[in-house]
């Protein structure tokens, strides 16, 4: 069975057992953030500082400009956000997680 359909049983014993979730690694120094939604303009595009997260999405100059696969979006300098990294799913999707340092960042308010 590839995988469950809407009102089939959760205790369905032909599935084989689930695999470890292939999703971002945790950095060293780090834990996840779990806060919610970032808010507008306390992140920006590492690579192209312009590309901003303006709450809902990257944009640049006011326009809609998604963030590249591989760059990396961190929170904005001189901000409550500053050290904080989006860690990119390893399988290269879009998609991965926010994470912040376990200890303050140098430049952090």
């Amino acid at each position: 069975m590839a995988g469950k359909r809407f009102g089939e049983s959760k205790t369905d014993k032909t599935e084989a057992p689930a695999a470890a979730p292939s999703g971002p690694v945790l950095p060293d120094g780090y834990e996840w953030y779990t806060e919610g939604v970032f808010p507008a303009t306390m992140v920006i595009d590492k690579t192209e500082p312009k590309r901003i997260w303006n709450g809902k999405f990257w944009a640049v100059a006011g326009k809609i400009s998604p963030l590249p696969l591989g760059h990396a979006a961190i929170g904005r300098p001189n901000t409550p956000y500053v050290g904080y990294v989006f860690v990119w799913n390893p399988d290269g999707t879009h998609g991965g997680r926010w994470a912040k340092p376990v200890k303050k960042v140098r430049g952090s308010p």
